[in-house]
């Protein structure tokens, strides 16, 4: 009986028919609280910097109000009020700096590395050539190069860097099943730009902005040779930009962001953060999944990879939010995703380290945890990002 009674007041307690609103998750509550006294904290102290004298100083009043009405009742427009307008109206300026080689306008925010830079100088005559137009101009004769004289074996290498140090840390790409997709089509390495597989898992995008990245890691050739290669890679990937983003899967969304990434490797901020953002709204994947894998609408399987993929993305924009000082783009506040369960199975798959006598030794690569406390961190990142 006490448990036939504990059921109908589970039943009653929620009507589907009137009331299809979804419970508000403890941390959207937490971080709606925490939102608030950072305001009345910031209120406070506004309103003690004002004085007990001062007649606008009204409790619950906004900082642009009470500016707002000393303007329109200062009798000079050369009066305290109006300084302290003008001092107000110049404060988001001040994320903007002039570019010393380029003279273009950047915003560095209050977390940007770049925000210590010094002022450029404000004469013409010292820009210098932009990284973007060398970057152009390489690529525009290496193209061919690349994609037609790139050996198997440079191929095959870069790639195992890749998945040995860049994938790890945030589980970019799922090594096993992007090797099952990419053997579909069999073929040469070189030949990536006539391959047709398109997958969740594999595309021809998310392909050579791997090798992009992967290309850096290798000993040989020189830096200047393997810089020219891997800009002339990410620029074959940046051809098939139209094609995937129109009918865009999971391998597109990780392929543009690793662009992004490529790009930020080699001092090009914005067009990185260009591609990167793209990749990020291209997701539609910051919906809980769940109840399609009861439907049966999709399987488990889809919905972890989903899930890994909504993560990867959500901590890259983070890290380039704080990179570039910029303001982050989805919420964990706004979107109730979860954060990723550890998967023992992967954290223990070997990850192959040196000793110090420069010998192989395999240990176990933690892959999983990494990710789930880097998506953690992310969530510190982003409110440190919305307060400061």
């Amino acid at each position: 009986m006490p448990q036939k009674k504990d059921q109908m007041q589970r039943n009653s307690a929620h009507v589907h028919n009137q009331d299809k609103r979804r419970p508000v998750s403890k941390a959207y509550v937490a971080a709606l609280e925490d939102r608030l006294a950072w305001l009345e904290k910031k209120l406070s102290e506004k309103e003690r910097e004002r004085g007990a004298d001062d007649a606008h100083a009204v409790a619950g009043s906004s900082d642009v109000s009470s500016l707002q009405v000393e303007e329109d009742q200062s009798p000079s427009p050369s009066g305290p009020s109006d300084t302290i307008h003008r001092q107000s109206s110049c404060e988001p300026a001040e994320r903007l700096q002039i570019d010393n080689e380029t003279g273009e306008i950047r915003e560095y925010g209050p977390t940007s590395m770049f925000k210590h830079l010094p002022a450029a100088p404000a004469s013409p005559t010292s820009m210098g050539r932009s990284s973007l137009g060398a970057y152009c101009a390489s690529t525009g004769t290496q193209d061919s190069f690349a994609l037609g004289a790139l050996d198997e074996f440079s191929c095959a290498e870069a790639l195992r860097l890749f998945f040995a140090f860049f994938n790890p840390w945030c589980m970019w790409v799922d090594e096993t099943r992007f090797r099952q997709d990419m053997d579909r089509d069999g073929g040469r390495q070189g030949s990536i730009a006539n391959r047709h597989t398109r997958t969740a898992f594999y595309s021809p995008l998310l392909h050579l902005s791997m090798l992009a990245i992967g290309f850096m890691y290798l000993e040989k050739p020189s830096y200047a040779e393997k810089m020219a290669i891997s800009d002339s890679l990410a620029q074959a990937a940046a051809q098939f930009f139209q094609e995937e983003v129109e009918a865009a899967r999971l391998s597109a969304v990780i392929g543009l962001m690793l662009l992004g990434s490529h790009h930020a490797g080699h001092a090009r901020q914005s067009l990185g953060y260009i591609y990167s953002g793209t990749g990020l709204r291209l997701s539609r994947i910051r919906i809980d999944s769940s109840s399609w894998v009861e439907k049966g609408l999709i399987s488990a399987e889809m919905k972890r990879s989903r899930d890994r993929v909504w993560h990867c993305a959500y901590i890259q924009d983070k890290l380039w939010s704080t990179y570039v000082g910029r303001a982050p783009a989805p919420s964990l506040r706004h979107y109730r995703m979860p954060f990723p369960d550890v998967n023992e199975e992967e954290d223990a798959a070997g990850w192959i380290g040196h000793n110090r006598n420069g010998q192989h030794i395999l240990v176990p690569s933690w892959q999983s945890s990494t990710t789930v406390w880097t998506s953690k961190l992310a969530r510190v990142i982003e409110l440190l990002l919305e307060n400061v």
